[in-house]
């Protein structure tokens, strides 16, 4: 099994104000006014953690729908 961090984006956008309800947070695709962020360099890191590594795609996304009806 690959890790979840394994998985993560080394490069993605930030400074979007356009919110993704699908996915729960912001748009992170280059717009206007957005910057790219790189996790490879000093203090970017995105490895984070690893809970919730054992859930398939379908349970993750199980979950984010419940976290929705919070």
């Amino acid at each position: 099994m690959t890790s979840a961090s394994g998985q993560r984006a080394t490069r993605f956008w930030l400074g979007a104000r356009e919110y993704d309800p699908l996915h729960v947070g912001f748009v992170t695709e280059k717009s206007p006014g957005a910057f790219e962020f790189d996790t490879t360099l000093d203090g970017n890191s995105n490895e984070g953690h690893e809970y919730g590594a054992v859930l398939s795609d379908d349970e993750r996304w199980d979950l984010i729908e419940y976290l929705k009806t919070l």
